[in-house]
């Protein structure tokens, strides 16, 4: 590499181009909630069991309708399938991250 695309003045100015650079696919600078994610989030009706309260949980659970690790199954599919298809990839992430317990480090 010649000594002048090492130097600092040349690293600042590419630094201050990709800055300046178009958004990537996907990225609209904005906030998450302005990106449109209807196919990941359609998706939670696959697995109705998903939206029961608490209460019907226990009930399905305690009469041998739907076990509470079926549940917790249904629930790992549909994180598994909404982080694949989501345009949302960056709070997907960090919602894993949240999730986990902040990396095991909190």
């Amino acid at each position: 590499m010649p000594d002048s695309l090492s130097t600092p003045r040349y690293r600042a100015a590419t630094i201050r181009s990709a800055a300046r650079a178009e958004p990537t696919r996907g990225s609209s600078g904005s906030c998450p909630s302005q990106i449109s994610d209807d196919q990941a989030q359609g998706t939670q009706s696959w697995w109705p069991s998903l939206a029961y309260s608490p209460t019907r949980l226990w009930a399905d659970s305690q009469s041998g309708a739907k076990g509470g690790w079926q549940v917790m199954a249904d629930y790992q599919r549909w994180l598994l399938h909404r982080r694949i298809t989501s345009q949302r990839q960056v709070q997907e992430v960090m919602t894993q991250f949240w999730e986990n317990g902040c990396g095991r480090g909190c």
